[in-house]
């Protein structure tokens, strides 16, 4: 039997039956790298694959033209960034004594986990995908070794020079993360993505604006910090940092894998990254059935209820399970249209606000 499976492994006493192993309801994490995407549906029996196209502008060289002389045609250049799909697979089996005698309806808990399972997948996949760009800047030094400093609104200005002086557009739209694909407007903004432990030193930003300070024109979202400057700012736990990756110095002052935070230990600083996002900087895509989008169906569960399918391994149909499975990619379209600064997080055992 698969050390995984779900058993009941006794009755319960009659006083235990209303309140044991009752299902506890967790929130579902905040989905928030994925709602910055360009997000696509791919049509099932299609291919597991998806072109993203846009066409450069031209050219601007402030040249006049000369008078009876034709000018030097442009042409229009097309760029294509195709998208794979992957399929991603949780399951949990189940045996017939957990239906039959618990309280509580497993499958219908296991259908739930799937489900968040299967969000959670994804937001995973989007932020490995998205530190992995290549415009980078360091508040100090040039490497990600060297990195000693936390982040700052001068950083944070830098981060939107960048963009600006590579013709990025602002974040007008929002996708909402659900298993539907849909927008809704917001007003226009760069977005910056951070690790929860990166919450404090963004609040001790220069001009930092808290949520609660947000007017009517401009709405909090899942997951928001506030905003500095024209950049909102969001927290994921799924933007992981490079654990000990600033190795120029061991320091108490900042947060560390490697050093015990808690009793102020020293030790070779975490590096976190901050990911600034323009539109289109990155696309997601997941597979839809034939009817393409509309019907917003990127998901396959799987209940294979015990005591209905009896087997020449089963023949009792003692065993059963729940799964899900679903196909999901994300890729950077434009690294121009993002900025990965890398720092350092503040710790807080050792500073005093």
């Amino acid at each position: 039997m698969d050390p995984n499976t779900s058993m009941f492994t006794g009755a319960l006493a009659a006083v235990q039956l209303a309140s044991a192993a009752r299902v506890l309801t967790y929130t579902i994490p905040k989905l928030i790298a994925s709602k910055w995407g360009n997000q696509q549906g791919v049509t099932s029996n299609t291919g597991d694959q998806i072109k993203f196209t846009f066409f450069e502008y031209f050219a601007v060289t402030g040249v006049p033209s000369v008078e009876g002389v034709t000018p030097v045609s442009v042409p229009i250049v097309r760029k294509n960034v195709t998208l794979q799909l992957q399929q991603y697979v949780c399951w949990t089996p189940i045996t017939d004594w957990v239906v039959d005698l618990h309280p509580d309806n497993i499958l219908t808990v296991a259908e739930r986990n799937l489900s968040v399972w299967m969000a959670q997948t994804a937001e995973l996949v989007t932020c490995n995908t998205l530190i992995g760009g290549t415009n980078v800047i360091y508040p100090n030094g040039t490497s990600r070794t060297t990195v000693l400093t936390t982040i700052t609104r001068p950083l944070v200005a830098r981060a939107m020079e960048a963009l600006d002086l590579n013709d990025a557009e602002p974040i007008t739209e929002m996708v909402s993360a659900s298993v539907k694909v849909s927008t809704s407007g917001i007003p226009e903004c760069y977005v910056a993505l951070i690790h929860p432990s990166l919450e404090d030193d963004v609040r001790h930003c220069v001009g930092f604006k808290s949520i609660v300070a947000y007017g009517n024109s401009m709405a909090a979202q899942e997951g928001e910090v506030g905003c500095v400057e024209s950049v909102r700012f969001f927290k994921t736990r799924f933007l992981k940092p490079w654990n000990a990756a600033s190795t120029n110095a061991t320091s108490v002052v900042f947060r560390s894998a490697n050093g015990d935070t808690a009793i102020n230990g020293a030790g070779y600083p975490d590096v976190h990254p901050v990911v600034f996002l323009a539109n289109n900087a990155y696309g997601c895509a997941r597979l839809n059935n034939s009817d393409g989008v509309k019907s917003g169906k990127t998901m396959s569960v799987i209940l294979r209820r015990p005591g209905t399918n009896a087997t020449d391994t089963d023949p009792a149909a003692q065993r059963g399970s729940a799964a899900l499975k679903f196909y999901f990619g994300c890729v950077i379209l434009s690294d121009m249209y993002m900025v990965r600064a890398e720092v350092c997080a503040t710790n807080p055992s050792n500073v005093s606000w």
